[in-house]
């Protein structure tokens, strides 16, 4: 029984092109990032608890597979808190108005080792996921001319929680390669507006 099921087996692998010998590899890439801890108010990570900048990877992506009905799109979440001085915990934000943008609408990816040519461009989208829209304040980022958002905290709270969206609709004209936008990257900030 274990000879016809081996010789099945062995009949299946030629079957579908299997090649003695035959062989695939990628590279593996391991990442890590030391900051120091926050303290006074900061935005960090929803995981974490701490954050140097906010990371949106869109993994690898197809050539030719994207369009505006079909686009790559990923998010990354983070957290507005106020950090005790000693860093160990929450103080409370309190009643407050903030102001939460993003520095630019879109962003730039440029293939790593490529030439100018060689772009992807990603829209930006930013949300807030807790509290109540208001209308006023000012976009705190450096240039304001990205997307922005004002919200009443309360008393109680400890933390505010908002996510920036990366949409990518194309990649016709880019060749294959690592794209990244550390040339030129958007920047997120807050601000309390005021304080009720």
């Amino acid at each position: 029984m274990k000879k016809i099921i081996l010789g099945i087996l062995a009949l299946s692998a030629v079957s579908f092109g299997a090649t003695e010998g035959e062989t695939a590899s990628v590279p593996v890439t391991v990442k890590a990032v030391i900051t120091e801890a926050p303290s006074g108010l900061a935005i960090v990570d929803e995981v974490t608890g701490q954050v140097d900048q906010v990371v949106i990877d869109h993994g690898t992506i197809k050539k030719g597979t994207l369009s505006q009905d079909s686009p790559s799109i990923q998010t990354k979440g983070f957290r507005v808190v106020r950090v005790k001085s000693d860093g160990t915990g929450l103080d409370e934000l309190g009643a407050t108005k903030l102001s939460v943008g993003l520095s630019a609408k879109t962003t730039t990816l440029t293939k790593i080792g490529g030439t100018d040519k060689d772009t992807l461009t990603s829209n930006l989208e930013l949300y807030h996921k807790t509290g109540t829209s208001t209308t006023g304040g000012s976009n705190p980022a450096p240039g304001g001319s990205g997307n922005f958002y004002t919200v009443t905290t309360q008393t109680t709270d400890t933390e505010h929680r908002g996510e920036i969206r990366s949409i990518i609709t194309t990649t016709e004209s880019a060749t294959e390669g690592r794209y990244d936008n550390m040339t030129s990257r958007p920047t997120l900030a807050v601000k309390i507006d005021a304080i009720n």
